[in-house]
């Protein structure tokens, strides 16, 4: 029994150090968290961020009464859509673009070599300003630039023919998870 006693004194020590030496890691990371962020998540975080953006614009610049984010869902393409949102039967799609190499990798998806199974009735890239010229957009694309947080269309998006089946696979994909 006093075994027990020691070695459960000893694992009680143990565990309040390993506690002790674990707070103040996390406060070094805390500290430090800005140089422990690596660039990937820089990139991540501001792909988010913009997603957020592109969101809150297709409600309300757009009207959508039904907005979806970076819903993964098994299209005939492997498409998944950054942000795509409803209003009145007509769908809005935004890829969003966090550096020019993102988007120029963008046209060898296979959505965009072949449009008539990509999603989006209209069709936007959103960036961060100038890092795509309206000049350089696929052929009907708007473009939305972001600067300090605010969304601002610069070029409008034509209407393009698309996949309704993708888009129901999608709307299927998340209706089922909001049913849970």
């Amino acid at each position: 029994m006093a075994i027990v006693k020691i070695l459960a004194t000893h694992l009680l020590k143990s565990s309040e150090k390993i506690f002790e030496i674990i707070g103040t890691m996390m406060a070094i990371i805390r500290n430090n968290q800005k140089s422990l962020t690596s660039p990937k998540e820089k990139r991540n975080t501001m792909h988010n961020e913009l997603v957020s953006v592109a969101a809150k614009w297709l409600k309300s610049a757009r009207g959508c009464n039904a907005v979806i984010a970076e819903l993964v869902a098994k299209t005939t393409t492997g498409e998944i859509p950054d942000v795509i949102g409803w209003k009145s039967g007509i769908s809005i799609l935004i890829e969003v673009k966090t550096s020019r190499s993102d988007f120029l990798r963008d046209k060898h998806k296979p959505c965009r070599r072949n449009a008539l199974q990509g999603v989006g009735h209209q069709r936007y890239f959103l960036c961060p300003h100038g890092i795509i010229q309206a000049n350089e957009l696929p052929e009907g694309w708007g473009l939305i630039y972001v600067k300090n947080e605010k969304a601002r269309c610069v070029q409008k998006s034509g209407t393009h023919e698309y996949s309704q089946h993708n888009e129901l696979i999608l709307l299927a994909s998340a209706l089922s998870r909001y049913q849970g």
